[in-house]
């Protein structure tokens, strides 16, 4: 189970993800207490805040009790009177069916301030149960012992671990973030730094470290065999580099044949940089048994996630902490079109196209489409998410449609004319999107062109389309356009769907024009409407049109 999270501070604020704050308990508006500490110099990790919902001076006498019920009514409620009547405080507990219709199981934080030691309840249950006292009949079982929070306090000077710096006042959760501004005298500006988010869920606590200013954390999702010594032979690479893994987590893909391995890593002492490193990555696996793949590449330090303006922010934190209380009708936005599969939008690629509009129409149910993309992740590059009336990035709701698309280990495509640059910020920053189309119809305006910067300095990668739309593109802009792309993985020029005027360039012009850009741009291809299918496009896909080279001819299948 995956117990963490990356962050980007945003000011003095960290946003905990639904997932963690639901697991732990953390209620908007509600009350924690925090501790600040100081790692040792060696290693990456400078300061870590410790989040609890309980007062450091209570800690001596929590304790974890975990009570086995019968599945039957009553039980619950006779499990609480015993400990009410033992003056057991149940902070906070979760309970669930063990094997239906045998035993629940209740997990609990308690304090025993006024219950005495833990033996002694044992002894008095266990006498009751002997007695076979009505009071404790659906009771089967209690154990307990100590939480031992107080352990994370008890690094001294000599043992060499984390020092305690000082304990914070009380303060709330406001927009699912908890605000760091009472350590900033020690802290200094964390304002876009990375934050690592843990949770300890057996103790209810949360820990959000920072790293020190010369950590470069880098994050790398590779596709490996899932068979003995798949993952020791990845790992020996990275410790042949001096490189310090943060953390690994491993996810089966197909059992006994792949699995999905992501590694958060610090390359700081390595000597490489981040490009070197992912450049050393393929060739290094090249050499060992077994199919290896470098799926995904991020250098942390550099994406901007999360630094976009104050507003647009606020309603990145609403939309997020409202995820699942929203239904995609009430957001403004439905799903008007879904192909299963496309070969014609990213050139090499297997692509499932999601078509978003505003309003409240009638289309796909999100919960089936996004089934349904679940279903062939094995088959497919990734997702493409587009809009036939207006830019995806205009609209309301776009957050809860990008999240529940996400595929492990693939792509999520937006494809947008670059209208809304703090908003494309957050959603590569947040990792939602790591893959941009962008889409245009003649020279790039400052927009455009500050959404590609952004997205070369966050090392999201890109490609642009262009529609060849005569009067708005000519042999000079497209020149022009081309040179003003550097750095993005294919240019692909499309011929017009709905002609001007009924005036649209022939396929001879159109291969005129994209041979004009070929020497300036990456993997420069020419789309064309036909009457015929792509020999490229698979069973199910779109089937309307040619992918063709630069040159104007059909490409091979």
């Amino acid at each position: 189970m995956k117990i963490w999270e990356f962050a980007k501070v945003e000011g003095s604020k960290i946003k905990v993800d639904n997932w963690m704050s639901d697991a732990m308990g953390l209620l908007e508006g509600g009350c924690v207490y925090s501790t600040l500490f100081k790692h040792p110099e060696q290693g990456p990790k400078d300061f870590e805040i410790i989040l609890s919902m309980f007062p450091q001076e209570n800690y001596r006498t929590l304790t974890h009790i975990t009570m086995y019920l019968d599945d039957v009514p009553g039980s619950s409620a006779q499990a609480a009177r015993f400990l009410a009547e033992k003056e057991i405080n149940i902070l906070n507990s979760v309970s669930l069916n063990g094997i239906s219709d045998t035993v629940i199981v209740w997990k609990m934080m308690a304090d025993l301030n006024f219950a005495g030691e833990g033996d002694m309840i044992l002894e008095k249950f266990e006498a009751l149960k002997s007695k076979d006292d009505p009071s404790v009949s659906k009771i089967r079982r209690i154990d307990i012992k100590p939480a031992e929070i107080g352990r994370l306090f008890k690094s001294g000077q000599n043992s060499g671990g984390k020092q305690e710096v000082r304990r914070g006042y009380p303060s709330t959760i406001t927009g699912g973030c908890f605000d760091a501004s009472e350590y900033k005298d020690v802290l200094g500006d964390i304002d876009g730094k990375n934050a690592l988010i843990t949770i300890d869920a057996d103790s209810w606590i949360m820990s959000i470290t920072f790293f020190k200013p010369e950590t470069r954390l880098v994050k790398a999702g590779i596709s490996i065999p899932d068979c003995p010594g798949g993952i020791t032979q990845m790992l020996g690479i990275i410790a042949g580099w001096n490189v310090n893994l943060i953390s690994v987590f491993s996810k089966i893909k197909v059992c006994y044949q792949s699995m999905y391995l992501e590694l958060f890593m610090d390359i700081g002492k390595s000597g490489k940089s981040a490009e070197d490193v992912k450049k050393a990555l393929p060739e290094a696996m090249s050499g060992l048994n077994g199919v290896y793949a470098l799926e995904e590449f991020i250098e942390l330090n550099r994406r901007s996630c999360y630094r976009s303006s104050p507003t647009i922010y606020k309603i990145m934190l609403f939309l997020q902490h409202c995820l699942y209380i929203m239904d995609i009708g009430n957001i403004h936005m439905f799903i008007s079109g879904y192909t299963r599969m496309d070969t014609t939008i990213r050139p090499g690629s297997y692509l499932s196209v999601v078509r978003v509009s505003r309003g409240e129409g009638k289309g796909h149910s999100l919960d089936e489409v996004a089934a349904a993309v679940r279903a062939d992740i094995d088959v497919i590059d990734g997702v493409a998410v587009r809009s036939e009336d207006s830019d995806p990035l205009s609209m309301p709701g776009l957050y809860t449609v990008l999240k529940r698309l996400k595929l492990p280990g693939r792509d999520l495509m937006l494809m947008t004319e670059g209208r809304g640059y703090s908003d494309l910020d957050d959603l590569v920053g947040a990792g939602y999107v790591n893959y941009v189309d962008l889409l245009a119809d003649g020279p790039l305006d400052k927009e455009q062109k500050d959404c590609l910067r952004l997205l070369k300095n966050c090392g999201c990668p890109f490609m642009v389309t262009v529609t060849l739309t005569p009067g708005r593109i000519s042999e000079s802009s497209l020149k022009e356009l081309a040179a003003d792309i550097e750095g993005s993985k294919h240019l692909v020029l499309r011929t017009d769907k709905k002609p001007a005027a009924g005036k649209a360039f022939g396929e001879k012009e159109a291969a005129s024009l994209a041979n004009s850009v070929r020497r300036m741009a990456k993997d420069v291809r020419l789309v064309t409407r036909t009457f015929r299918p792509s020999p490229r496009i698979r069973a199910g896909g779109s089937g309307c049109y040619c992918l063709c080279s630069a040159a104007g001819r059909p490409l091979p299948p």
